[in-house]
């Protein structure tokens, strides 16, 4: 879904620290405008973990967005 709406399958950031899951989705809020509205609808998972936290982000950490009509 999020490659057929932004054609990115993949996308790093550097943000000035700390940094916490929050501050990551706002970047991506910022640069696909299409997330805004998704994004409350969206599994969050931060190193292969769901997440409804704000947990603190360090360097490689991996962030996946997944619609939950995705399957599963």
């Amino acid at each position: 879904m999020s490659i057929q709406m932004t054609g990115t399958k993949e996308e790093y950031f550097t943000l000035p620290s700390p940094v916490h899951l929050d501050d990551v989705l706002t970047q991506i809020r910022r640069d696909h405008v299409v997330f805004a509205t998704m994004l409350p609808t969206m599994q969050i998972v931060v190193n292969g973990v769901p997440t409804q936290d704000n947990p603190p982000i360090l360097d490689k950490t991996e962030v996946d967005l997944i619609p939950v009509y995705a399957g599963g």
